[in-house]
């Protein structure tokens, strides 16, 4: 990669971004219509709630409704979607400055992750480089593809599990379930 990047490359990665993360909130309300045959009043919630609340919620109504199995696997999911909305967040709250002949993101002064306990840096936010900020966008297609296989292997209708599962056995053995891990949720298991 050349050492000159454009700022336009900086702004068509966050748009990527940012377009992308759209569908990791589809998904996630996939997830959500599949437990329930009309979930219209659902749907009106987690749309009126920001942010960890409907995570929230979600692992409130997947405790009642879903076995361990599938209460972990949403565990495990409900993670990586708090890791991937915290880089999204990044992406539109920090502001685009120049590391050397590169456009970088930092933290700006409307970010909270800017300072710590005594309002001061929190030294362990690393900047994103259009090249992390891609990274991103290759999580959250992870992800989009991860919540709606999950949303078709616990749908209230037999049917569509059924499908689901004839489906995948036509496919070859997937490699283990693994996501890859965003910039910030990097950061935050050091």
């Amino acid at each position: 990669m050349s050492r000159f990047q454009s700022i336009e490359s900086m702004h068509l990665a966050i748009g990527l971004a940012i377009y992308e993360y759209q569908f990791v909130e589809e998904a996630t309300l996939r997830v959500l219509h599949a437990l329930y045959e009309d979930s219209k009043a659902l749907e009106i919630a987690f749309f009126h709630l920001q942010g960890d609340s409907r995570l929230r919620l979600m692992d409130k109504i997947i405790k009642q409704r879903l076995p361990a199995p599938d209460r972990r696997r949403w565990a495990e999911l409900r993670d990586a979607v708090d890791a991937c909305s915290r880089d999204r967040n990044a992406f539109v709250h920090h502001a685009i400055t120049y590391d050397g002949l590169r456009p970088v993101l930092r933290p700006s002064v409307f970010d909270p992750s800017r300072h710590g306990d005594n309002d001061e840096r929190d030294s362990s936010e690393e900047p994103y480089y259009v090249a992390d900020i891609h990274q991103s966008v290759r999580s959250f297609k992870a992800l989009t593809a991860e919540l709606r296989h999950f949303a078709q292997s616990i749908h209230w209708s037999e049917e569509v599990r059924q499908g689901y599962g004839l489906f995948h056995k036509q496919l070859p053995e997937p490699p283990a379930w693994s996501l890859p891990l965003t910039r910030r949720s990097k950061s935050l298991q050091k």
